[in-house]
C-alpha cells in the first residue's frame, strides 16, 4: 500500500492581500499550487499539520490525522488529501528518499536553496512553446490585453524621473585592433597599475558592447537590439558607472542609456567610497578608473516570461553582456576586473535603487589600464 509524506519541494507561503495560504509542489510541468482558504486559527492549524507530515502514512491515515486535527467531516478532508497529492505537495514516500538523498548532495556544499530551485523547475515548460496550437502572436497579444494578472508591460528603456546632467557619447572612439588581438590579450587581471582612462575610452567600451544597434518594432511593441543576445529582446539589463578617475567626467555614479549612448549624473555622492566596500575591497575593483556594475530590471523580463525557470535566461545574458563588455575593453585597450563578489543591499544605494525586486544588482566590472595578474 503507498504511503505518502511531505515532499521536499513544497514550499508554504502566504498570498497578499486575502491572506490565504498557498502551497506547491512538484517539479517543471508537475509544478502545482494548492489555496488554502478559511480562517487564521483555521489556517495556522492546517499550515502546523502539513509541515508534520515528515512520516509516511496510508490515504486513509491521513484523512483521518487531518479530520482529527482540524475537525473536519471526513469526506472534506478526503478532498483536501486528494488535492494535496494531486499537486504533488504529497508524494510516495520512496520519491521522498529519493529526493532528499539528491538534494542533501548540494546541500553539503552550501547550495541548499539552489537545489530547490534547480529541482522545482527542472523541466519547466516554455511558454508559449508548450500551449499545442495556440501561436506565438495570440499568446503575447492575449497577455498584453491582460492587464489584471502582472500590470502594464515595463517599457524597453528605463525612465529617468529627474533631469540630471548627461555626459553624450560624441566623445566615443571607434577602435582599430582585430579581434584576434583581443583575444590574445583577453586573460584575466588582478589588479590594475596605472590610474586613470579617457571619457572617450569609456564611452567606446560602453557604446562597443552595451548600446543599442537598432530599436525596431514587434508584437510586444518597442524592443532593442544590442551586441550580445538576450531572451525574447528583451534586454533587462542595465549599465551602470562608478567614475573614480576618468578624464573629461567628474567622479561620481553615472547610469548609461543604452538607447543614446548619454551618462546621466546619479543624486548619490558617496559611491566612490561605497563601491569598494560594496565589492569587499577586491583589487581590480579598487585600483579601477571606473566600475561598470551590470542591473536587471525583474519585470521587464519576467513580464513576458512568466515561470520560474527563466530567472536562468537573465543569468545566461548576464554572461553574454559580460563578454562583450570584456572583449570591448580589450579592444579599446583597456582591461577589465571581474566581480561577481558584490554585496547587493550596499550597491542599491549607490546606484539609487531601493527595491531589488524591481531592479537589482548582479555584477561588478572594473575598467582601467596596465592590468596584471
Amino acid at each position: 500500500m503507498t504511503k505518502y509524506a511531505l515532499s521536499p519541494l513544497a514550499t508554504i507561503s502566504r498570498a497578499a492581500p486575502d491572506g490565504r495560504v498557498v502551497i506547491r509542489g512538484g517539479s517543471g510541468f508537475d509544478r502545482q499550487r494548492v489555496d488554502i482558504d478559511g480562517q487564521g486559527e483555521g489556517r495556522s492549524a492546517f499550515v502546523t499539520w502539513i509541515l508534520a507530515r515528515s512520516a509516511p502514512a496510508t490515504h486513509g491515515e491521513l484523512i483521518h490525522s487531518l479530520a482529527s486535527s482540524l475537525e473536519l467531516h471526513p469526506a472534506d478532508a478526503g478532498d483536501v488529501v486528494g488535492q494535496l497529492i494531486e499537486a504533488h505537495v504529497l508524494v510516495d514516500a520512496i520519491d521522498v528518499d529519493e529526493l532528499a538523498y539528491a538534494l542533501r548532495r548540494w546541500d553539503a556544499h552550501g547550495w541548499d536553496d539552489a537545489a530547490l530551485f534547480h529541482y522545482a523547475t527542472f523541466g519547466q515548460p516554455f511558454d508559449p512553446d508548450t500551449l499545442g496550437d495556440v501561436s506565438y502572436e495570440d499568446y503575447y497579444r492575449s497577455i498584453l490585453e491582460d492587464l489584471s494578472t502582472a500590470g502594464p508591460q515595463p517599457p524597453t528603456r528605463k525612465p529617468m524621473l529627474s533631469p540630471r546632467p548627461e555626459f553624450d557619447h560624441n566623445a566615443a572612439t571607434g577602435s582599430t585592433v582585430s579581434f584576434a588581438d583581443v583575444l590574445v590579450k583577453a586573460g584575466p587581471i588582478n589588479r590594475f597599475e596605472e590610474r586613470g582612462v579617457g571619457l572617450a575610452e569609456l564611452q567606446a567600451v560602453l557604446s562597443g558592447a552595451f548600446q543599442a544597434q537598432r530599436v525596431i518594432g514587434g508584437i510586444l511593441g518597442e524592443h532593442l537590439l544590442k551586441p550580445y543576445p538576450s531572451g525574447g529582446a528583451r534586454h533587462p539589463l542595465e549599465a551602470y558607472v562608478i567614475a573614480k578617475s576618468v578624464s573629461g567626467l567628474p567622479a561620481g555614479a553615472y547610469h548609461f542609456d543604452a538607447v543614446d549612448g548619454t551618462l546621466r549624473e546619479l543624486a548619490n555622492s558617496g559611491a566612490i567610497t561605497g563601491i569598494d566596500t560594496a565589492c569587499f575591497g577586491k583589487g581590480g575593483i579598487v585600483t579601477a578608473s571606473a566600475v561598470l556594475v551590470i542591473t536587471s530590471r525583474w519585470p521587464r523580463h519576467n513580464w513576458k516570461y512568466r515561470y520560474s525557470r527563466s530567472y536562468r535566461m537573465v543569468l545566461l545574458e548576464l554572461g553574454h553582456a559580460i563578454q562583450a563588455i570584456h572583449l570591448s575593453a580589450r579592444a579599446n585597450g583597456l582591461g577589465a576586473y571581474h566581480c561577481p563578489s558584490i554585496n547587493d543591499a550596499e550597491l542599491l544605494p549607490l546606484l539609487d535603487l531601493t527595491d531589488d525586486c524591481a531592479e537589482g544588482p548582479l555584477y561588478a566590472i572594473g575598467i582601467g589600464k596596465n592590468g596584471i595578474r
